[in-house]
């Protein structure tokens, strides 16, 4: 195993705070996932040129693919919980205890259960479909409605950048579905 030369090692704990950063930018839980980070940062920088660029530019790119390769190895292994289905037609007790209610007659009657699950249930799939996490947030902000411009406002970046990934969604989804 390679080790870090020096100035691979200083380039490390200069840029450090990279992890916290993307971390933060993606939502990831750093105590599952630092270390990968961390082994991204120390891959860039024993891989890094510096006739390419800047170093933070090309570590940030080089963690996230870690990331990505760890969460698409980890896919193949998850393990899918017991769903239990319950009928809208169970009874259970009231809540005053005197009586019988259906479960599907606690819902208002303007809710569509079967739509709004099916929904959810896209929404799921698309997002198994998509590594990249801000891709996945994307997806998820427009299935609960909110615009291009809500989106990037909330995701701290630019409408012009929603609109790209929205494109790269599009078309992910498109190399799938042929």
């Amino acid at each position: 195993m390679e080790h870090l030369t020096s100035t691979q090692q200083k380039m490390v704990e200069e840029n450090h705070n990279l992890i916290y950063g993307m971390a933060h930018k993606y939502k990831i839980n750093l105590d599952e996932y630092y270390d990968v980070l961390a082994i991204g940062l120390c891959k860039a920088a024993m891989t890094f040129d510096e006739t390419k660029g800047q170093f933070s530019t090309f570590a940030y790119v080089t963690m996230l693919n870690e990331y990505n390769a760890v969460l698409r190895h980890n896919k193949t292994y998850m393990v899918i919980p017991e769903q239990n289905l319950v009928s809208m037609n169970t009874q259970m007790i009231s809540d005053d205890g005197n009586g019988v209610v259906e479960y599907g007659d606690l819902f208002p009657a303007d809710v569509d259960i079967e739509k709004d699950t099916v929904e959810t249930d896209y929404v799921s799939f698309l997002c198994n479909q998509i590594n990249h996490p801000q891709e996945q947030e994307v997806i998820k902000l427009l299935a609960n409605g909110f615009t291009q411009a809500e989106i990037a406002e909330k995701m701290g970046v630019s409408r012009q950048r929603i609109g790209q990934l929205m494109n790269k969604i599009r078309e992910r989804l498109r190399k799938y579905a042929a």
